[in-house]
C-alpha cells in the first residue's frame, strides 16, 4: 500500500476510467438517437403494411408486426471486443441488444397518441370494450368471507344483484355464459399464497380480472385476495393498478428481460409465481403480477407485443388493501 500512496497510480487509472466513461456515455446517447430515429422510420411502416394509422394499433393488432419486426430490426451491436476480451463479448452484445429492444419499444409507443383505458383493453383484448355500468349482476357462492367480499364490490355499482352460484367453477359458468356481468373468485391466500386451482377456473372460462381486495379470516390471523372477474376486460379508476399477465419464456433467463423492461418504465415486480407443469400445461409458465400504478402502460405492453407475443393477459385491475 505504501508503494501504492508514493505514486499516482490510482489516480493515473481513475482518470483513465472517467475519460472512458465520457467516450462511452457519449456513445449511448448516439445509440439512443439512431434508436428514436429507427423507431420512426418502423412505425411508418407499420403504417404502410397494416391498416392502422396509430402505431399502437399496429403493433398489438396487426398480424403482419411480429414477422416485419424479426426480419427488418436487429440490435445485435456490430463491432467486436478484441482477443484479450473475447470471452466478456457475449454477454456484453445480449446486454446491449436487450436494452436497446426495451428503449426502442418506448420510443416506438412515444410516437402513439393514444393512451385511454379503452384504447388499452383493445390492444390487449382485441375488443372494443365499455367501462362499467351502474347496475350489476354479480355471481357469488356463501361464505363470510366471500359475502364480506361482496359488499365491498358492490359498493362500486349504484344496483347489484347477487347471482347464487353452487361452487366457485359455476361462478366462472355463469359470468361466461352472461348469466352474471361478474364473478368473485379467491385468488390467492396467506397460508397457500396462488390458488392454482381457482385461477385455472377464470383462465378456462376466458375471464378477465377487473378488481380485487383483501378479506380477513375470522380469527384475523390470515387474509384472501377476492378477485372480481368479468367477460370483458375493464379498467377501474381508482385504486393501485396491477398488469398481470400469463406467459410461457423459452428459459426462464427471459423473464429478466420482462423485468428490465418494467423497472425501466417505472413499474414494480410485485409477484412472481412458476406454474405447475400439471396446471400449465408446459414448462417455463409464469404468472406475473406488476404495479403499474402511474405508469405508462404503452411501452410495456409494445415490447411484450413485439418480444413475447405469446403472453396472455389475465388483467388490469385495481387492487384494494394492497395484493399479496
Amino acid at each position: 500500500m505504501e508503494q501504492f500512496e508514493k505514486n499516482d497510480n490510482y489516480d493515473v487509472i481513475s482518470e483513465n476510467m472517467s475519460r472512458t466513461d465520457e467516450t462511452i456515455s457519449h456513445g449511448l446517447e448516439m445509440r439512443i438517437a439512431h434508436l428514436k430515429d429507427l423507431s420512426a422510420v418502423f412505425s411508418e411502416e407499420l403504417r404502410n403494411a397494416t391498416d392502422y394509422e396509430d402505431v399502437m394499433d399496429a403493433v398489438c393488432l396487426g398480424e403482419e408486426v411480429p414477422g416485419l419486426y424479426e426480419e427488418k430490426i436487429s440490435f445485435v451491436p456490430g463491432n467486436s471486443f478484441g482477443q484479450a476480451n473475447e470471452d466478456e463479448y457475449g454477454y456484453y452484445k445480449t446486454r446491449m441488444a436487450d436494452s436497446d429492444k426495451i428503449r426502442f419499444a418506448k420510443l416506438l409507443s412515444d410516437i402513439s397518441s393514444k393512451n385511454r383505458p379503452e384504447d388499452i383493453t383493445k390492444w390487449l383484448s382485441g375488443e372494443e370494450t365499455n367501462g362499467f355500468d351502474s347496475t350489476a349482476r354479480i355471481a357469488t357462492t356463501t361464505g363470510k368471507q366471500i359475502n364480506e367480499a361482496f359488499k365491498f364490490f358492490a359498493t362500486k355499482f349504484e344496483n347489484c344483484t347477487p347471482v347464487e352460484s353452487d361452487n366457485f367453477f359455476d361462478v366462472c359458468e355463469a359470468v361466461s355464459k352472461g348469466e352474471a356481468d361478474y364473478g368473485i373468485i379467491p385468488v390467492s391466500n396467506t397460508i397457500d399464497g396462488r390458488l392454482s386451482a381457482f385461477c385455472s377456473f377464470i383462465e378456462k372460462a376466458q375471464l378477465y380480472i377487473v378488481m380485487t381486495t383483501l378479506v380477513d379470516s375470522s380469527d384475523g390471523e390470515n387474509t384472501t385476495e377476492f378477485a372480481m372477474v368479468s367477460s370483458s376486460m375493464k379498467i377501474d379508476t381508482d385504486g393501485e393498478k396491477c398488469f398481470r399477465i400469463r406467459i410461457t419464456l423459452d428459459e426462464y433467463s427471459d423473464l429478466d428481460k420482462i423485468f428490465s423492461c418494467a423497472i425501466f418504465n417505472g413499474a414494480k415486480i410485485q409477484r412472481t409465481d412458476i406454474l405447475p407443469q400439471s396446471v400449465a400445461g408446459r414448462e417455463n409458465s409464469l404468472d406475473i403480477i406488476l404495479n403499474v400504478t402511474s405508469t405508462d402502460l404503452r411501452a410495456i405492453i409494445c415490447y411484450l407485443k413485439l418480444n413475447f407475443p405469446q403472453f396472455t393477459t389475465l388483467g388490469i385491475y385495481s387492487a384494494y388493501g394492497g395484493s399479496l
